[in-house]
């Protein structure tokens, strides 16, 4: 009878000693995750990002939380990728020339030299309410930069040349 209790007895050891090898495994791993998030690379600013794809940085609010850049299989960097802006809610801009644009929590976009395309979670308004951004394209050569609704929107460039302060709005529909 001693022969069982103890291997049982032995097993339940075993089992408590794996369960604190796996709590310490963990605990260090996530304090090396921490430890070089902080000590790592310091992340690009959104705007960063955006001039060295040529978008104007004046295109989101400068009050943004965090942004997400998924770069594409392409080993090209100008080959862009896919773009992630989050807000702490729904933001929205309002341009010298009285153009407003309104971003919800999280905006998506695929992102590559001077455009921005299949974009979900910007909006134009317009004189019956606001439409859906699907794309934006910057053209350098005439100043402009093209938002696509459901017709294309061209504007200054300039009045995108400066990021502004977003206000934030509780309904972005």
């Amino acid at each position: 009878m001693d022969f069982f209790a103890g291997k049982a007895a032995e097993k339940q050891i075993n089992g408590v000693g794996e369960t604190i090898n796996t709590m310490v495994n963990d605990a260090s791993e996530a304090v090396t995750n921490w430890w070089e998030g902080l000590m790592g690379k310091v992340q690009k600013p959104l705007a960063g990002i955006l001039e060295q794809y040529e978008i104007p940085v004046g295109i989101f609010p400068k009050n943004h939380v965090k942004y997400v850049l998924k770069p594409s299989d392409s080993s090209k960097p100008e080959a862009g990728g896919v773009l992630e802006v989050y807000f702490t809610g729904g933001m929205e801009i309002k341009l010298s020339d009285g153009t407003v644009l309104k971003y919800a929590k999280k905006v998506v976009t695929r992102i590559s030299a001077k455009e921005m395309a299949g974009i979900v979670g910007m909006k134009l308004k317009g004189i019956t309410g606001y439409s859906e951004i699907s794309a934006v394209s910057v053209d350098t050569a005439k100043d402009n930069i093209h938002l696509q609704t459901r017709v294309r929107k061209t504007k200054p460039l300039h009045l995108f040349k400066s990021a502004r302060q977003g206000v934030e709005v509780l309904d972005v529909s």
